[in-house]
């Protein structure tokens, strides 16, 4: 692994030993900075989006800028003030300064809350890094947009339009395990990043990210694409090549100078448009990738239904029956740990799901005396 790919896995670390159980939007935050893409994330209030915006700003040399979106947000608080001087010269154009067509890394928070005024705006800066000030198009510095919001947009022409343009989409949640919670609460307030990456490192670094072959993963990507339709996934020409520079970025941040099979896991994060389809595409893309993981998948994802469901009111009878399900899931797990081991795969998620029904037993019995 060379120096470059270090200094990312460093930023890594130190944004997940502060903010708990964020370690995949973490590495996407980074990937999205990597191949100038625009990043959305999904999810409820105080859930850290806003926080782990500016950290992730705080590691580059970057102009950040923020902003929460309401019904009666106007352009001005977005792109500045009209500039009087200008105006009493017959000249409609806006002061810019320290506002979104000066940023390098932005964050837009509620971002469908947005009138068409700024939405139109929104759309050139983040698709043609292009302000329309004055008459003039404006090249903006804009690398990465990151936009959050807690629901999808509705069905308005220019909102699909803007949600489109947002590569990467990652649905965020509370924190889970009760020991990164207890972390959480006790962590001090703001981040402090010890790796910083200037300007003239991240150029070089971009333009090794563009030099990345994918050749390796072009049948895979072939493959993908028809199994993605006849799973009712389609998904546009546009998406997909845009999707590669995200493939790119994932090959670069794990040291290699060639795609792989396995960067391609990434895009379960570029291939959804909505919640309900994340599934159906985390599968298809992970049975493409890597059939021992698919298995993992299935497993976690059996897991957090009976977790949920623990939540409800459940009789005895129930817990029973979920109990004799844990048993042979549990058994199918040692039996494929014993498979992965004799292929000399890592067997630790796997460790980890045992432990995860070995604690959903314990809660299950509670639920019973």
């Amino acid at each position: 692994m060379g120096v470059e790919s270090r200094k990312l896995q460093n930023v890594v670390l130190e944004m997940c030993e502060y903010f708990k159980e964020r370690e995949e939007l973490v590495k996407l935050l980074i990937l999205a900075v990597l191949s100038k893409q625009h990043v959305y994330i999904l999810g409820p209030p105080g859930t850290a989006k806003s926080a782990m915006a500016r950290a992730i700003a705080s590691h580059f040399d970057a102009k950040y800028f923020e902003w929460l979106v309401t019904r009666f947000t106007t352009p001005e608080e977005l792109f500045g003030p009209i500039d009087l001087t200008a105006l009493e010269k017959g000249e409609y154009k806006r002061i810019k300064a320290n506002k979104l067509p000066e940023a390098e890394i932005a964050f837009v928070d509620e971002i469908f809350k947005a009138n068409s005024a700024i939405l139109n705006s929104l759309l050139s800066i983040i698709n043609e890094r292009i302000f329309h000030n004055g008459g003039m198009a404006v090249k903006v510095p804009l690398n990465t947009l990151i936009a959050a919001s807690n629901e999808l947009p509705e069905d308005e022409k220019e909102l699909a339009a803007l949600y489109d343009r947002l590569l990467i989409r990652y649905f965020v949640e509370y924190i889970k395990n009760d020991g990164n919670f207890e972390d959480m609460l006790k962590r001090s307030n703001g981040y402090t990043p010890k790796t910083r990456i200037a300007k003239d490192e991240l150029k070089v670094m971009q333009e090794n990210v563009a030099k990345v072959d994918i050749g390796p993963v072009l049948p895979t990507m072939v493959e993908l694409r028809r199994n993605l339709r006849e799973n009712g996934i389609v998904v546009s020409d546009r998406r997909f090549k845009q999707a590669m520079s995200v493939v790119k970025a994932h090959a670069f941040f794990h040291g290699r100078s060639a795609a792989a099979t396995d960067d391609l896991r990434v895009l379960q994060h570029v291939m959804w448009d909505s919640p309900e389809q994340m599934r159906t595409v985390r599968k298809v893309i992970v049975d493409v990738v890597d059939p021992f993981a698919r298995k993992v998948m299935e497993y976690r994802d059996i897991i957090s239904d009976y977790t949920s469901k623990l939540q409800s009111k459940i009789d005895s009878a129930e817990v029973q029956e979920i109990m004799a399900k844990l048993k042979v899931i549990e058994n199918e797990i040692k039996e494929l740990s014993k498979m992965a081991l004799g292929s000399g795969k890592d067997t630790a998620e796997l460790d980890e799901i045992l432990d995860e029904i070995q604690s959903l037993k314990v809660s299950m019995l509670d639920k019973m005396f």
